[in-house]
């Protein structure tokens, strides 16, 4: 009997320090007085400035390892410059590449009978819409405005009305075709 409740205080006491931590704010080491490493201003000061990292430290008020880690860390994520400009360069074939594969994948006989009737209508109107920019169409509704034409158009009938009001000491009659 006395072991449980000596046992039993001891887990108040567990308890108890629970919820005190519970009130005491976690500490984020990638913060100082509530702030995040601003890792724009760190890329900034290295690679413009040609700061190091410990008068970048300095600056930020961060240590000099976290400085350094936070910068090689983002750096990793980032390509390249030869492979940035590769990818620049032959974005247009890489992405060509990439529809080609999925249109053949869309295409899979298979794919098409398993899919919901939402999601072959969705593809649908996604390649319909494809195609329709790449003949030079509209997509909207079916309706093709090409503005110069049209303003061109309009010109002409105004340019013809103007010759037919000049002509004759009658007011303008308007054709048929301008009522639409």
């Amino acid at each position: 009997m006395q072991d449980k409740e000596n046992v039993q205080p001891e887990l108040n006491k567990e308890a108890d320090i629970l919820e005190t931590n519970k009130n005491i704010p976690k500490i984020d080491k990638r913060t100082k007085n509530g702030k995040k490493l601003d890792i724009a201003q760190v890329i900034k000061l290295k690679d413009i400035n040609r700061l190091s990292f410990q008068d970048i430290a300095n600056k930020t008020g961060y240590s000099k390892p976290y400085v350094h880690t936070a910068y090689t860390e983002f750096k990793k994520l980032l390509p390249s410059i030869p492979e940035l400009e590769t990818f620049k360069n032959n974005r247009a074939n890489l992405l060509s590449g990439i529809e080609y594969k999925m249109l053949q994948n869309i295409a899979d006989d298979d794919k098409i009978s398993k899919a919901s009737l939402n999601n072959v209508a969705y593809s649908f109107n996604q390649i319909h819409t494809a195609r329709r920019l790449e003949e030079g169409k509209g997509t909207a509704g079916g309706v093709t405005v090409n503005i110069e034409i049209a303003y061109q158009e309009a010109t002409d009938r105004s340019r013809n009305l103007r010759l037919k009001h000049i002509g004759s000491n009658e007011p303008i009659v308007i054709d048929n075709d301008l009522q639409e």
